[in-house]
């Protein structure tokens, strides 16, 4: 099933934390940097190609927080935000990361 998908815009690379709501604000910069996109239909994220990555920003978030390539607030303000330096250059290989991570909470039984 295909559907029409649109880029997940980013007006700025970096939220300083006291700017920052919710985690997810994060990550859609972390999309909009790697060309991710959003299904305004189905809520889902795609990659560039259209492959599913997640089922949804909160899905997405949790497991950026869980890779460590954000540090969610409740941690330190001067520790917060986007860890890029965490993130593989690769695409391919930034999306293998996330489906380890989903594939891996999704067989949890407590989760």
């Amino acid at each position: 099933m295909v559907y029409e998908t649109q880029p997940i815009s980013a007006t700025l690379l970096t939220i300083p934390p006291r700017y920052v709501h919710h985690e997810r604000q994060w990550a859609s910069q972390i999309c909009a940097r790697r060309g991710w996109r959003f299904c305004a239909a189905t809520g889902e994220i795609c990659d560039g190609e259209g492959e599913l990555l997640a089922d949804g920003l909160d899905i997405l978030t949790a497991s950026l927080v869980t890779l460590g390539w954000i540090v969610p607030r409740e941690e330190g303000e001067t520790k917060a935000g986007i860890v890029w330096r965490l993130i593989p250059a690769e695409s391919g290989a930034a999306k293998a990361e996330i489906v380890r991570v989903m594939g891996k909470a999704n067989s949890d039984p407590k989760g």
